[in-house]
């Protein structure tokens, strides 16, 4: 016979010189802070149903559990057949004493709401649970929506980029311009110290007093003497 059969309470610890302090706390009775899912059972519930709290849920449940009277039976519903899945769920709450809300029955706007409201109460518990160690919790901070830009401002930023663009193009043909003309200038002041030249294949049974048509000459604007090619005396 056990003391659940009889209802009865558990004997007091015997005082002894070994005993563990682990034993005592584990025995008291522990309140653990509300979870997420329970603050958004609490914003679901009516507010007649809220002053019941969780632990006296759980005691009610396991009295009745105990108690020898048969369950009142609910007629089954004949307009829809209840799944496997909705049966496993409704026995899971009956037993620990919490009723889910049917995900099927509430929309996706109500679901974000209810979300977000527990986030708010959760995080404002932990903030009076911070303030009874005496320290301070920092401050919330709604972030502003963001919708992006607008077309005015795309074609803005477009038409800004289009002329920077331009204007890098025109100061690379300005470079460019001015290294045609220095390389002008350097080919012209030391081009003239130098004089033609022809490949070796073209001076090859021919004499040097030949003269050369304008095809085979190549000229060296660098005065620098390159490997295939002939200077003539």
């Amino acid at each position: 016979m056990s003391y659940y059969d009889n209802q009865v309470a558990y004997p007091p610890v015997a005082p002894a010189a070994n005993t563990d302090i682990l034993d005592y706390y584990a025995n008291a009775p522990q309140l653990l802070f509300p979870t997420p899912s329970e603050l958004l059972t609490d914003l679901s519930t009516p507010s007649a149903q809220i002053a019941t709290s969780l632990p006296m849920q759980r005691e009610q449940s396991q009295t009745s559990e105990r108690s020898t009277e048969p369950p009142v039976s609910t007629p089954p519903n004949t307009s829809k057949t209840e799944s496997q899945r909705k049966a496993r769920q409704r026995a899971v709450a009956e037993e620990i004493g919490f009723i889910p809300t049917d995900p099927d029955t509430i929309s996706s706007h109500e679901k974000k709401r209810h979300y977000l409201e527990c986030l708010e109460h959760y995080v404002l518990y932990l903030h009076e649970q911070l303030r009874l160690v005496n320290t301070a919790p920092l401050d919330l901070e709604r972030v502003s929506t963001y919708r992006g830009l607008s077309s005015r401002s795309i074609r803005t930023l477009l038409v800004h980029m289009q002329n920077t663009n331009r204007r890098l193009h025109e100061n690379t043909l300005e470079e460019e311009q001015v290294f045609l003309d220095l390389s002008g200038q350097v080919m012209a002041a030391h081009g003239g110290g130098f004089p033609m030249r022809r490949h070796s294949v073209d001076v090859t049974g021919s004499s040097y007093g030949t003269d050369t048509t304008s095809s085979d000459r190549v000229f060296l604007g660098t005065g620098l003497s390159l490997s295939g090619i002939e200077q003539r005396e």
